[in-house]
């Protein structure tokens, strides 16, 4: 291995440092070994990067509910991080009032500690200040289009109200509005 020049900022490298709009480079001499790309040609890249890259090809194209369904099936792909936790039962994907396209997998732990698919979008969603959702997605590893569970539901609501209407997708042609899975919100009585 020879040495190179990497540049680093407060995260990663400079790339990321810059499309992320941060400064603060260090310039470090560093043995390193050529390592083969991974998915879209990036080994590894923090989340939130990969979702900014996936918002900016999504605003240019039409997202159809075919669309969304399989990027949640793209990240649906269990596989266990160790003897008790199991990472990808389920995936997510949705799309925010500002057209950009967010994705999460859910992650079972045998202690209760986890959460479900629609959380894990919803924080990257959330991570870049966005808090209205238009459309969202739940796919299980086996393709089978999933409605939210009510935990999901509350926390769609509870991130916006106006969420009352985002577009839960059940099938390629089957949605319905989150008001007709969650009716009767108990924040309404008070």
């Amino acid at each position: 291995m020879t040495p190179s020049t990497i540049f680093v900022g407060r995260r990663g490298s400079k790339a990321w440092s810059n499309a992320m709009g941060l400064g603060g480079f260090q310039e470090i001499e560093i043995p390193r070994k050529p390592i083969p790309l991974g998915v879209r040609g990036f080994k590894s890249l923090p989340l939130h990067y990969l979702n900014r890259s996936i918002k900016q090809r999504c605003c240019k194209m039409g997202i159809t509910n075919e669309n969304l369904i399989e990027k949640a099936k793209k990240v649906a792909k269990l596989h266990k991080a160790s003897k008790e936790v199991r990472i990808g039962d389920v995936g997510c994907a949705l799309i925010t009032d500002k057209n950009n396209v967010y994705v999460g997998a859910s992650i079972h732990a045998c202690c209760g500690v986890g959460f479900c698919a629609e959380h894990s979008a919803i924080a990257g969603m959330v991570t870049n200040r966005e808090y209205r959702l238009k459309k969202i997605v739940a796919v299980s590893d086996d393709g089978t289009v999933l409605p939210p569970c009510g935990r999901c539901r509350e926390l769609m609501y509870q991130i916006n109200e106006s969420n009352w209407n985002t577009e839960i997708i059940l099938g390629k042609n089957n949605v319905v509005r989150l008001k007709d899975l969650l009716p009767n919100p108990w924040q309404k009585r008070l």
